[in-house]
């Protein structure tokens, strides 16, 4: 989001609808199996608007429209393949052929650990949806390993702002909000949706994001590489859609930066040398190529951050541990150590290998048995005791991980 002082100068906003696109795509995964079965939701990063747009709206219209469905879990896994992989893996083990469904808060990086999981274990009866429109999604549509994704064009999300700037000058009354139309693509519609002479690059901008956000700069410089010679290759390629490529790029750059909280100045200039260096080069390489000058000084700055870091998550860690009895989440902590949500939490996972959800979870469940163990208490003094208000919710959890509720567990220890 802008700093305070870009909010005042906002004239409207741009971009795709996501509940309402998930919304849609709830309706054609309710369709795919059947209004019938179980299915599992692989979640964007938490703490995002997208973790809630891409899981909840599914979720809700799912129980409107198809009462049948049921949800059997829902994880973040902060789109990492490896991570996405061993979770479905775990789903497979846990609920078998109840498990009927999986949907996805991406169709890249996320879809392909899918994939992998479901191919090993001989499961690709599966139903997969996903949010989409990356060149991978798209190719897996084709290859019938993803059954449905949202969609909309690149092209499009970036020659949206620039039309509605473009009307503003010319004195034209703007909406507030515009929405990209909401589209659902699979099988059936390819053909007619994906004009092929528009996606003449294989450039998954999800997986930029991705190598950046794991620095990898050899991956980068391979992938503007490979860009470079896409353009130079496709001759049929619009100036249009080379703006609104480049916006996309820069709008996950620009994420990137806002949410590690890294020097915008220094590593992208003004607003005003920005556009000149997106669409005022002499060559389309150049733009290119002031793109990739601009993920290799976020990855070098990230690096920076990320060795300074390493003292702070463990500082976190025995922080939470100090006070797990005290509500407390990713936000509470984001405030308390001024660090963004989104990237404590991937700080978190990378040094723990779980959500911070499922680590302060594991910890109160260490700590509910300690106290079963070495005091009379109730399971309901228990609860509260280790920062569960709601004690069936506690007991929920407890037997998620136990494998037997709370009572039953204190009754064996009576028994000796």
């Amino acid at each position: 989001l802008p700093d305070d002082e870009g909010f005042r100068h906002i004239l409207s906003w741009t971009g795709p609808d996501d509940w309402t696109q998930f919304r849609l795509l709830a309706h054609r995964f309710a369709d795919l199996m059947n209004n019938i079965g179980g299915y599992a939701v692989i979640c964007h990063i938490e703490g995002t608007s997208a973790y809630y747009a891409r899981s909840w709206s599914v979720i809700t219209e799912l129980k409107k429209v198809s009462p049948k469905m049921k949800l059997l879990d829902m994880k973040s896994t902060g789109l990492d393949s490896e991570r996405t992989y061993q979770q479905v893996k775990s789903w497979i083990e846990k609920y078998g052929k109840e498990l009927k469904g999986i949907v996805s808060a991406d169709d890249s990086v996320t879809q392909l650990g899918i994939n992998r999981a479901l191919a090993e274990l001989g499961r690709e009866d599966i139903i997969r949806v996903a949010s989409g429109s990356s060149s991978t999604g798209i190719s897996l549509i084709r290859e019938n390993k993803c059954h449905a994704i949202t969609y909309q064009m690149a092209q499009q999300d970036g020659a949206l702002p620039l039309k509605v700037a473009v009307d503003w000058f010319n004195g034209l009354d703007i909406p507030p909000l515009r929405h990209l139309p909401v589209r659902i693509l699979d099988s059936g519609n390819i053909s007619l949706l994906v004009d092929r002479k528009q996606f003449v690059l294989d450039a998954d901008t999800d997986l930029l994001f991705q190598y950046i956000l794991d620095c990898r700069a050899d991956q980068v410089r391979g992938f503007f590489h490979e860009l470079i010679d896409g353009f130079s290759r496709s001759i049929d390629v619009s100036m249009e859609f080379f703006r609104g490529f480049c916006i996309e790029v820069y709008a996950n750059l620009h994420h990137i930066i806002k949410t590690a909280k890294l020097d915008e100045t220094t590593i992208v200039g003004s607003y005003e040398g920005i556009y000149k260096m997106l669409f005022q080069q002499p060559t389309l390489e150049k733009s290119i190529q002031w793109l990739e000058n601009v993920s290799l000084t976020i990855i070098e700055q990230l690096s920076i951050k990320r060795n300074r870091h390493g003292h702070l998550i463990h500082q976190v860690i025995s922080f939470v541990e100090d006070n797990y009895q005290t509500p407390m989440s990713l936000k509470t902590l984001s405030y308390e150590f001024n660090i963004t949500a989104p990237y404590l939490g991937k700080l978190f996972s990378d040094e723990t290998g779980e959500t911070f959800t499922v680590w302060l979870n594991r910890l109160r469940m260490e700590k509910a048995v300690e106290l079963m163990k070495t005091t009379d208490l109730t399971v309901r003094e228990i609860a509260q005791k280790i920062g569960y208000a709601n004690s069936n919710y506690f007991y929920k959890l407890f037997r998620n991980y136990m494998d037997i509720n709370p009572g039953e567990y204190l009754s064996l220890l009576k028994k000796g």
